[in-house]
């Protein structure tokens, strides 16, 4: 009757160390995922102020060439670049722009 009896506990606290490992295992993957996905978004927030940098580059390239250059620029290009510029930097354009370019 005794020996059943420690054979009965053995086995729960067998049991009871299975599933304290595999508490574990499941702690230090939660952890992994967590830092995964905190990663990724770094990565995301990077390439976003790097997209954005670039959008407000190309309109100051634009803006700088040489009109003499290029006589088929017109007055409504000037008045579109100066309106870009602008927005280019103003963070709700950007945001937007960039949610329509795909980027979230």
């Amino acid at each position: 009757m005794i020996s059943h009896i420690d054979q009965r506990i053995t086995e729960r606290v067998t049991e009871q160390q299975k599933i304290d490992a595999k508490r574990a295992h499941d702690k230090s993957e939660l952890e992994q995922l967590k830092q995964d996905i905190a990663n990724a978004n770094k990565q995301k927030q990077f390439i976003s102020t790097a997209l954005e940098n670039k959008v407000h580059l190309d309109c100051q390239v634009t803006l700088t060439l040489p009109l003499a250059d290029y006589p088929f620029l017109s007055v409504h290009y000037i008045v579109a670049v100066s309106i870009l510029i602008p927005l280019s930097m103003d963070p709700i354009y950007r945001k937007n722009h960039l949610q329509m370019s795909g980027i979230k």
